[in-house]
C-alpha cells in the first residue's frame, strides 16, 4: 500500500506538471510572464505533498491530521506614507496534515481559506474650511475618502517543522505558500486587476508558524496556533502593496493509524525529565533607543512589549549551557522636536515641521549565548553571545504640525503620522549582547525565571539608498543604531526524554 500510494503520487506531480508545463510555458511566454509556470509547478508540489500525506498507510504512526479555525489580523505591505492602513480582523480556517521525518522534524502542508480586509485611511492635508483673508473668501473641500479592499484567499502552505518535546508541546514551523484569491472587492481609484493576469489575482510568499499542543487522549491534542503570512507579489499594477496578515488558530489535532508507542522498544528512561535541555516561555518590556552618533541628542527611548522563548542545552555535563531561542521585540526611538523629516532628525535652514513621532521596528530575535549557572541549585545565572535580528515590519507613527503664513494668511496644518517604512530599515541587524537571571523553584520542575538582558546592534539600521540619508562627514558616522534593555520573566519547563 506505500509502494502504492507514493507510486500515484510521483505519477500525478510527474504527469501534470509536463503538461502544465507546456501549456503554462505557451500562454506565459504570450504574456511576457514565464514567472506563471514557477507558481504552477510549486501548486503541483504542495497539492502532491498533500495527498502522499493523506495516505493512511503512509507510516500511520507518524501521520497527523489536524483543523482548526481563528482570526487573522491584515497587515499590508508596500503602504505609502500618503495614509494609513488599519488593521482590521477577519475569519480564517483550514486543515492540515503531517508528517514526521523524524522525532523532532516533520514536513506541513494543508489548505487555509481566510478573508482578509484591508482599510485605507488617506490623510487629511488641509483643515478645513480654508479662510483667505485677503479676499474675504471661503472654500470648503470634502475629507479624504475611506476605502475598504477585501480578499478571500485559497492558500497552500507548505512548511518544514520541528517539534519540541514538552507539555505542552511546541512546533515551529517556515516555509513558502501559493494562495489563490477566490474572491475580492476593492475601490477602483487604489486597486486596478487585469483579469487576464493571473499573477496580479493569485500570490505567494513565506509563512512561518508557532503551534502550542496539548494531549487530550492518546491521538488526540488540543492545538493553539499563531502564523504569519508575507506576500512576495504586488496586488496591482499601479501600487506595489503586497498582501500579508497574522493568523491566530485553535484547534483539534489527531494522530492518524497505531499511537506513537506501539511496535517501538521502550527506553528505560522514555517519559523521565531531560536534565540537560529545557525551554522558558518568557515575556516582559525592553526599552529602546538610537545609539548612533549623528544627532543623537534629538531621540529619546522607546518602551515596548516583548515576548518569546528560549531553549538550554547543557554543555558535557558541567553548569555551562548554550542558550537560543527566538524573541519578538519591537525597538525603535521617539523624537519630539523641528524637523524637515517624520522618522529622523534632518534640518535644512528653517524647519518645516514640529515632529512628535516615534520609529518602531519589529525583530524577530535569535541569540547564540554562552549560559553560566551557579549558585544552590543553579540559581543565578549569566550569560553573554552574539543575536541576530531579522525585521519584520517598521512604522512611524504620531504628528506633525506645520504653520504658514502667506500674503495676509495663516494656515496651521496638522497630520497624522502612520507610516510604513519597512523599505527604509535594513532587512537585519546583528550584536552582541549580555545578560543575567534569577531563578526560583515554583512547582515540582517548574521554575520562574527573571532575567534582564541588554543588547547593542552594530550596523547602520537605516537602508542608506532608500531612506536617501546624506553622506556622513566620517565614514564611522551612523544615523540609528539600536541598543535595548529587556526585562522578562518566565516559566521554564521541563522537557521529556
Amino acid at each position: 500500500m506505500l509502494w502504492l500510494c507514493s507510486c500515484l503520487s510521483l505519477i500525478f506531480c510527474g504527469i501534470s506538471s509536463h503538461l502544465i508545463h507546456y501549456g503554462t510555458l505557451f500562454v506565459a511566454c504570450g504574456l511576457n510572464k514565464p514567472d506563471l509556470w514557477l507558481m504552477k509547478r510549486l501548486y503541483l508540489f504542495i497539492m502532491g505533498t498533500l495527498i502522499s500525506a493523506l495516505c493512511s498507510q503512509l507510516y500511520p504512526q507518524k501521520l497527523t491530521v489536524g483543523f482548526g479555525s481563528g482570526l487573522n489580523l491584515s497587515d499590508i505591505h508596500g503602504a505609502r506614507t500618503t495614509e494609513y492602513w488599519k488593521s482590521k480582523p477577519g475569519p480564517s480556517s483550514g486543515i492540515f496534515a503531517e508528517y514526521d521525518l523524524t522525532r523532532t522534524l516533520g514536513l506541513h502542508a494543508g489548505v487555509d481559506y481566510s478573508t482578509v480586509y484591508y482599510e485605507s485611511h488617506p490623510y487629511q492635508p488641509y483643515d478645513y474650511p480654508i479662510y483667505w483673508q485677503t479676499t474675504g473668501s471661503m472654500m470648503y473641500l470634502p475629507p479624504p475618502q475611506v476605502n475598504s479592499s477585501n480578499f478571500s484567499m485559497l492558500t497552500l502552505p507548505l512548511m518544514l517543522t520541528v517539534t519540541i518535546p514538552s507539555k505542552p508541546s511546541l512546533t515551529l514551523g517556515a516555509g513558502g505558500y501559493y494562495a489563490f484569491a477566490l474572491d475580492q472587492y476593492y475601490d477602483v481609484s487604489y486597486y486596478y486587476y487585469n483579469s487576464d493576469d493571473e499573477s496580479l489575482r493569485n500570490d505567494m510568499g513565506y509563512v512561518y508558524m508557532m503551534r502550542l499542543s496539548y494531549p487530550l487522549q492518546d491521538r488526540l491534542e488540543l492545538f493553539v496556533r499563531g502564523s504569519y503570512l508575507t506576500g512576495r507579489r504586488t496586488m496591482t499594477e499601479l501600487n506595489e502593496y503586497k498582501h500579508g496578515y497574522s493568523d491566530i488558530a485553535a484547534g483539534l489535532v489527531y494522530n492518524i493509524g497505531r499511537n506513537r508507542n506501539e511496535d517501538e522498544v521502550p527506553r528505560e528512561d522514555a517519559g523521565s525529565v531531560n536534565e540537560n535541555i529545557f525551554i522558558t516561555w518568557r515575556a516582559g518590556v525592553v526599552v529602546s533607543r538610537n545609539s548612533g552618533n549623528i544627532a543623537s541628542d534629538k531621540y529619546s527611548a522607546l518602551v515596548a512589549p516583548s515576548a518569546g522563548f528560549s531553549l538550554n542545552f547543557r554543555l558535557s555535563g558541567t553548569n555551562t549551557w548554550f542558550r537560543t531561542g527566538i524573541s519578538l521585540e519591537r525597538q525603535g526611538f521617539s523624537m519630539r522636536d523641528s524637523s524637515d523629516i517624520w522618522y529622523r532628525y534632518s534640518v535644512d535652514a528653517v524647519p518645516d515641521y514640529y515632529v512628535d513621532s516615534r520609529v518602531s521596528i519589529d525583530y524577530a530575535v535569535i541569540p547564540a549565548l554562552i549560559d553560566f549557572h551557579f549558585g544552590p541549585g543553579e540559581i543565578f545565572s549569566f550569560n553573554t553571545g552574539p543575536y541576530f535580528a531579522a525585521r519584520l515590519n517598521a512604522r512611524c507613527t504620531g504628528t506633525a504640525r506645520r504653520e504658514t503664513f502667506y500674503s495676509g494668511s495663516y494656515q496651521l496644518e496638522e497630520t497624522t503620522i502612520h507610516d510604513d517604512i519597512t523599505k527604509l530599515i535594513r532587512r537585519n541587524d546583528f550584536g552582541w549582547m549580555a545578560g543575567a537571571g534569577l531563578t526560583v523553584p515554583i512547582s515540582g520542575n517548574s521554575r520562574l525565571d527573571i532575567s534582564l538582558q541588554y543588547r547593542q546592534g552594530l550596523p547602520e539600521v537605516f537602508n542608506a539608498d532608500n531612506a536617501s540619508l546624506p553622506d556622513p562627514s566620517d565614514t564611522k558616522d551612523v544615523f540609528m543604531r539600536n541598543s535595548a534593555l529587556t526585562v522578562q520573566a518566565g516559566l521554564r519547563i521541563p522537557l521529556y526524554r
